[in-house]
């Protein structure tokens, strides 16, 4: 279902404006730039055409039993020091191919897109890859925030009451696990 929203969206951009790129990033998610001042400058360094990829950083409950008034970058200051495989992109809009399935089934196609033949989704190392996985992903030059766990009380609210988009709640099954980091 997600990847519909997705492509249904990028369909109608691609129809009814002049938009260059599409991303699909979750409100628990933060696209972090290190070399750049503007995304624009970012993507016209590093996607002139196809799609860039950046791998999240997951960040922790930092041992946070309840939600707090705050923004989720001021509350939760640590992370895991390995960099997750999963890939979000970015994608130039033309360059996306709507008429051909994703390069994977499953949940996890949801974050990288089918691309017109010649147009390469590649990291910022120039690496050129297919699918929703980059294993040691760099993230020197641009690096996916996720506050996946947020505090014990918010994650159980995410896990087990709201589940995914799908109505799934694959994760309530998960045992909250404090995470330090």
């Amino acid at each position: 279902m997600e990847r519909r929203i997705h492509e249904k969206c990028a369909h109608m951009l691609k129809d009814t404006t002049n938009t260059t790129w599409v991303g699909f990033i979750g409100i628990d998610e933060f696209l972090v730039l290190r070399q750049h001042d503007h995304v624009v400058d970012f993507l016209q360094e590093y996607c002139p055409q196809g799609s860039i990829t950046f791998n999240w950083l997951m960040f922790g409950s930092s041992n946070h039993t309840f939600y707090r008034n705050f923004p989720v970058t001021q509350r939760f200051q640590y992370r895991v020091d390995e960099v997750n495989p999963h890939i979000k992109s970015l994608v130039k809009l033309e360059d996306m191919d709507f008429h051909h399935s994703s390069f994977t089934r499953g949940e996890l196609a949801v974050h990288n897109f089918k691309l017109h033949p010649g147009k390469t989704q590649k990291d910022t190392n120039g690496k050129v890859f297919e699918g929703p996985w980059n294993e040691n992903g760099p993230i020197d030059v641009v690096a996916l925030y996720h506050f996946f766990t947020r505090s014990k009380s918010e994650f159980n609210t995410k896990a087990c009451v709201l589940g995914q988009v799908k109505g799934t709640k694959p994760h309530c099954k998960l045992r909250f696990v404090w995470c330090h980091a």
